[in-house]
């Protein structure tokens, strides 16, 4: 990376010689964070069923707090995979709920393995690793974390299902078991790959535009 990148990506922590950067959350970082969960909280409301079972529905909210979780790290996705369901806890409180799991099990992973490791002065190398890897980090370190999230999330779902639908229906245990692998697994292993997918696309080429909200 050459010195001029170095200095416009420098990692979040970091001060300058007049110490006006003590504080990680700029007023535009705040801005973008309130737009991400302006758009989860949007898009929550747009289900899409499953062919196969009407009671699974697919919406795109859970592309933002993987969002924060790559550009942020783990707090921010968290912020914004809450904060977009809270009108939805009023309403179905348990399948909010388990919405919320399911996105942050995808996101959180995401944003610990592309964001871990200090440096050696003590400051947070992680704190903004996904923008400050020349703008663009390893597509391979991506395509893992994203892999990890979504095996995660997977899990995540089926075994809420196992807990909630027969709770909530006439459907027995037995009968949501044998629903996995038919329908439980391939609905939520699209529905992530889907959302990894269309936040990569995002993070990637926003990558440097993020990490200067962050200065």
């Amino acid at each position: 990376m050459s010195g001029e990148n170095s200095h416009d990506m420098q990692p979040v922590t970091s001060h300058s010689a007049t110490g006006d950067r003590s504080s990680a959350w700029s007023t535009r970082t705040i801005a973008l964070e309130a737009l991400l969960c302006a758009a989860a909280m949007a898009l929550s409301f747009v289900e899409i069923p499953s062919p196969v079972a009407a009671f699974l529905k697919y919406d795109p909210s859970g592309i933002f707090p993987l969002l924060a979780g790559l550009w942020f790290g783990a707090w921010p996705a968290v912020i914004v995979g809450v904060i977009s369901w809270i009108p939805h806890l009023l309403m179905n409180p348990v399948g909010a709920l388990m919405a919320i799991a399911v996105n942050l099990a995808l996101a959180l992973p995401v944003a610990w393995m592309m964001h871990t490791g200090r440096r050696k002065d003590g400051s947070h190398s992680s704190a903004n690793r996904f923008a400050h890897q020349s703008a663009r980090p390893s597509v391979g370190r991506l395509i893992a974390a994203l892999a990890v999230g979504t095996v995660v999330s997977i899990a995540i779902a089926i075994g809420a299902n196992l807990i909630v639908t027969p709770l909530y229906t006439s459907a027995s245990v037995n009968a949501v078991a044998r629903m996995i692998v038919p329908i439980l697994l391939p609905f939520n292993a699209f529905k992530s790959i889907v959302n990894c997918v269309v936040a990569g696309l995002i993070a990637m080429p926003l990558s440097r535009l993020v990490a200067r909200t962050r200065n």
